[in-house]
């Protein structure tokens, strides 16, 4: 595989990856907001577990950037 077309797919996978943390993100913080004294979910997920979910996210995306920079 050429080197071109194999950093096509990683910025491919990372752009994916940011737009995950990104609708994770504004999900948490427009649909679930703190302090609503309600108790919501969202796909049986609470405003918590969508928070860890954000979390393993962005550091997926730290690791997947760590490793193009090294390159």
């Amino acid at each position: 595989m050429r080197k071109t077309t194999l950093n096509l797919y990683v910025d491919l996978v990372v752009f994916a990856v940011f737009l995950l943390l990104a609708a994770s993100g504004l999900l948490i913080r427009y649909v679930l907001p703190p302090g609503s004294g309600l108790f919501r979910t969202l796909w049986g997920m609470d405003r918590h577990d969508w928070g860890q979910l954000h979390l393993w996210i962005a550091v997926t995306l730290l690791l997947m950037l760590a490793e193009v920079v090294r390159r």
